[in-house]
């Protein structure tokens, strides 16, 4: 999922605000991230220039090997938050847990098929998902 340096700042900026209120501390919001990811790049973009000090914040970015272990911290409680598809969050709160998603960008999937054997009609893809 593609997260632009907005969407995680206002993530960011979300998650500092319900953290208590410090003198002249400003709050840690701890991301995880895949070291090699795009959200990885887009965190050191927003600290080079400074914009997580000019919203008040630090941010903590804690690298993971795969998409797995970030979701595995987020729900042990070592990062405040990551960038996950929607589809996970709404499998989590199917089994009761209480994740939220908020978007990071417009995208939401393609089907991608090889030029010699393009999509002619979505029933082949229907036929094989109730296989």
């Amino acid at each position: 999922m593609i997260a632009t340096r907005r969407s995680i700042l206002i993530a960011a900026a979300g998650a500092a605000l319900v953290a208590p209120a410090r003198a002249a501390v400003r709050p840690t919001v701890r991301v995880g991230t895949l070291r090699f990811g795009s959200v990885a790049w887009e965190l050191d973009v927003v600290r080079a220039h400074g914009f997580d000090a000019a919203a008040g914040i630090a941010i903590e970015a804690v690298d993971f090997a795969a998409a797995q272990a970030t979701q595995v911290a987020l729900q042990a409680g070592r990062v405040d938050l990551v960038v996950l598809d929607w589809l996970w969050v709404a499998r989590q709160r199917a089994s009761g847990a209480d994740w939220t998603c908020s978007p990071t960008s417009a995208a939401v999937g393609a089907i991608v098929a090889p030029r010699a054997r393009p999509c002619a009609s979505w029933a082949i893809y229907r036929a094989s998902a109730s296989a």
